[in-house]
């Protein structure tokens, strides 16, 4: 899957993150346009959004979680992107057997 990312220098421009936050190493994936879909679902604009990324992108380069970084990393970078799909709800996913109404009888 192809998706518009913004380019690495701008996205750090516009967020402010520094040369040590830049954590590479993570293929855009429908994980990435899951998590994508809750920031910009939870959140009022994407000033706020793009805030809370970069929040958690700062938590997980001083927890070490240098695999999150680098998936906060992409979605930010799509997030920042034109196309990023702000206020859309992310697809539902069919409920797990435990979760599943049972029908009356």
């Amino acid at each position: 899957m192809t998706v518009p990312l913004t380019p690495i220098a701008t996205c750090r421009e516009i967020a402010g993150l520094g040369p040590h936050e830049i954590l590479l190493g993570a293929v855009p994936g429908e994980k990435h346009e899951r998590m994508l879909a809750g920031y910009c679902r939870n959140r009022r604009s994407r000033a706020v959004a793009r805030t809370k990324v970069v929040a958690d992108i700062r938590a997980a380069v001083m927890h070490g979680a240098t695999r999150d970084a680098a998936d906060l990393l992409i979605v930010l970078r799509r997030l920042l992107s034109a196309a990023a799909p702000f206020g859309q709800p992310c697809a539902r996913r069919p409920l797990s057997r435990r979760r599943r109404a049972r029908a009356v009888a």
